[in-house]
């Protein structure tokens, strides 16, 4: 039984990360209930309370180095229970604050950073168990967790805050993150630990083998020099094979310096790559007024703060059940992922332009189903289709650009929508720009596609001649022997 477990520890490893996506982002995702009450409270504009969310959703994308730091104090899990523990403190403490720049660096840079640290903490021990099969099922389930946030704390959340107000509401969000999200970090073994663990229990039943006689002793100390001896011959002659294979199909591999490193970045840094940040950024703006100014804007055109929960609600269902069927049937489309990404995008035009001229609720039901399935499209597919687009040789360049270009996406996004709004009162100006940079986000796209697409067919009217030439030239030899034979 005690195997099998050990078998199977990866999967309660996700079970694990899930919970905890629950409880860290159950505040990120329901910052928009917040909003209004916070902007009231603290007497701000919308564009300063506006950029708190965005802080949160863009600083955590710059938290890889603090993630590579604590794991070279610690190692993952009691890295991740540090992390937990800070970030409900911050939600704890923010509830103090006395103006929007306390909870710029409490709510915005602390809870930001601890979220996103906690992310690629959960990532890396992931990633450990599942490094080449099963991967994208173990982070789809892990990341499963964050939808279930708004559809588990939308409504009690709403309900606090029309209660006891926004500051009590960030203590119990606070709380409710320690109890949720602890207790699963202390399953956080990776495998090293679990292999550790496996050992330390050997050692300690060799010891209670060897507590006998004396000549029990020494029987049992050959026998275990005798099988280490053994083993170390084996595991040497393994490691001399697989190297001498590896020598033979040339590929060895070498450590990464800076100077590798600079070169892989040359390698992706090109024209796509640029096109394909563009993308990013101007996705990511567009997608911050709906995570942060929405409930504001609902409230704006007579929705009611509890339809508004609903809304979330709604949207954050059709989120989880898209991300489901992109997870089973992601890899059997007969085209490019990127394609599904770019009709996303051409979607979103069409979503901005409908919340535009909305007005009744159930005009907003059917956006908000539109909204998660193209919110959830955007998350599952961005990095793929990033890999996909811009190659796989380099992919943690590729993923640290496209994570860079996202969090500038989401520290900038809000400040049009919520100067607008702060000028004129109203968000459908706000959205008529989100429709715009959703035109420029398809444009750069579509742009990228064309130019790998024209470059597939010079490569292909280059190759055609000399394919064509060596044709001749093997059929001419063939009949050259023949005719000498």
């Amino acid at each position: 039984m005690e195997e099998w477990i050990k078998c199977r520890w990866g999967w309660v490893v996700c079970g694990a990360s899930f919970f905890i996506h629950v409880g860290m982002y159950s505040l990120a995702y329901s910052f928009s209930l917040l909003f209004v009450d916070i902007q009231r409270d603290l007497n701000a504009t919308a564009v300063e309370t506006g950029w708190i969310g965005s802080v949160i959703w863009g600083v955590q994308m710059f938290s890889s180095p603090l993630e590579t730091f604590l794991e070279s104090c610690f190692t993952h899990r009691p890295a991740l229970i540090l992390v937990i523990i800070v970030a409900s403190a911050a939600i704890f403490v923010s509830s103090f604050a006395q103006s929007v720049q306390q909870l710029f660096v409490t709510l915005g840079a602390i809870y930001g950073l601890a979220l996103g640290t906690t992310w690629f903490i959960m990532l890396g021990v992931i990633v450990q168990y599942y490094p080449a099969k099963n991967t994208v099922r173990a982070i789809s389930f892990a990341t499963l967790g964050g939808s279930t946030a708004t559809l588990v704390c939308s409504t009690p959340v709403n309900m606090s805050v029309e209660a006891f107000g926004w500051r009590r509401t960030l203590q119990f969000i606070g709380a409710f993150t320690l109890l949720l999200s602890l207790p699963p970090a202390v399953l956080m073994f990776p495998p090293k630990d679990k292999v550790y663990e496996s050992s330390r229990r050997d050692f300690e039943d060799n010891n209670e083998a060897i507590s006998g006689s004396t000549s029990d002793i020494r029987i049992h100390q050959q026998k275990v020099c005798t099988s280490r001896e053994t083993n170390l011959h084996q595991i040497d002659r393994d490691m001399r094979e697989d190297d001498k294979s590896k020598v033979d199909r040339g590929d060895v591999t070498t450590p990464k310096t800076t100077a590798t490193r600079i070169e892989r970045w040359k390698k992706v840094i090109c024209v796509d790559a640029c096109l394909y940040s563009i993308f990013t950024v101007t996705c990511a703006m567009l997608w911050a007024v709906f995570f942060i100014n929405i409930i504001s804007y609902y409230e704006s055109v007579g929705i009611t703060s509890h339809q508004g929960a609903m809304l979330l609600t709604i949207t954050a269902t059709f989120e989880m059940v898209t991300k489901v069927t992109l997870v089973v049937i992601g890899e059997r489309f007969p085209f490019k992922k990127t394609y599904l990404l770019l009709i996303k995008v051409i979607g979103m035009i069409g979503l901005s332009l409908a919340m535009v001229v909305a007005t009744t609720f159930p005009q907003f039901v059917v956006l908000s189903c539109v909204t998660g399935i193209l919110r959830a499209a955007f998350n599952v597919l961005l990095y793929p289709c990033s890999i996909e687009t811009l190659g796989q040789s380099c992919s943690d360049e590729v993923i640290t650009l496209t994570s860079i270009s996202r969090g500038i996406g989401f520290l900038t996004g809000t400040i049009p929508a919520g100067a607008i709004y702060d000028k004129f009162g109203s968000y459908r100006v706000s959205f008529l720009i989100v429709a715009t940079t959703s035109l420029v986000s398809a444009l750069s796209l579509s742009m990228v596609l064309l130019r790998q697409k024209l470059v597939r067919r010079r490569s292909e009217v280059s190759t055609g001649p000399r394919q064509c030439n060596e044709s001749k030239k093997n059929l001419y030899l063939r009949v050259s022997t023949e005719t000498s034979v």
